[in-house]
């Protein structure tokens, strides 16, 4: 029973939310958002604090404000209101039944070839748009602001566009995040291990110009990792 859930579960996240907004509208707003003198930085922000993808995660259970009631969670690009991962899965548990009957009665209907769904069945696919209706929260612990699916979908479309585009600005966006992660490994490593040895780590990523002295101390971490 319980592989018959999970299954019902995957059926559910892979069918297509319905959405006030279509995936066509939301990359619109990112893309008119950015190229606005105003917006430019919000949407610079958002590239910064959610990718690379690894930094962001769904929220899986609601959490309280200060004043100890449960906070609210609204997309920052879409403005529909969203729930954490745990609200997904607990009506499908609660429902269980239900879905398991439903399962059952819609097997037993294509074997028979008949083309009336029963209740039982009926009240099953209610229970999944029910689910299928529940927005999940993303969130990354660099920004207060949550995304939708479809908007982090979205918002990583345009990033990924604008980069085969050549846009100089995301692309060193791009350069300037990766290099801020190479210096975290190399400091938990231990390769690097003063200011001016993360600042030349990170232009070596950023591809970006370096001095005289900056060079020097290329050339000692890069001895450092011939001797390791």
């Amino acid at each position: 029973m319980l592989h018959v859930l999970l299954d019902t579960l995957i059926l559910i996240n892979m069918t297509k939310h319905s959405k006030t907004m279509t995936d066509q509208d939301i990359y619109k707003k990112i893309h008119d958002t950015y190229n606005s003198e105003k917006g430019k930085n919000f949407i610079t922000h958002l590239l910064r604090s959610f990718f690379p993808v690894d930094r962001s995660t769904e929220v899986l259970f609601a959490s309280e404000d200060e004043s100890g009631k449960e906070k609210k969670m609204v997309c920052c690009l879409t403005g529909i209101a969203l729930r954490p991962k745990s609200d997904k899965v607990g009506l499908a548990l609660e429902n269980h039944e239900t879905l398991f009957k439903g399962f059952l009665a819609g097997v037993t209907r294509q074997i028979d070839e008949n083309p009336e769904i029963s209740e039982s069945e009926r009240k099953a696919n209610e229970i999944k748009q029910q689910v299928q209706a529940i927005e999940i929260a993303i969130e990354c612990e660099k920004s207060d602001k949550y995304l939708s699916r479809a908007a982090f979908q979205q918002l990583l479309n345009f990033y990924m566009s604008e980069l085969l585009r050549g846009n100089k600005h995301i692309n060193w966006i791009s350069n300037n995040e990766r290099g801020k992660v190479f210096v975290e490994h190399a400091k938990r490593d231990g390769i690097v291990k003063t200011k001016q040895e993360e600042k030349v780590v990170k232009k070596v990523v950023e591809h970006a110009k370096m001095s005289l002295g900056e060079l020097d101390v290329l050339k000692d971490l890069k001895k450092k990792l011939e001797n390791k």
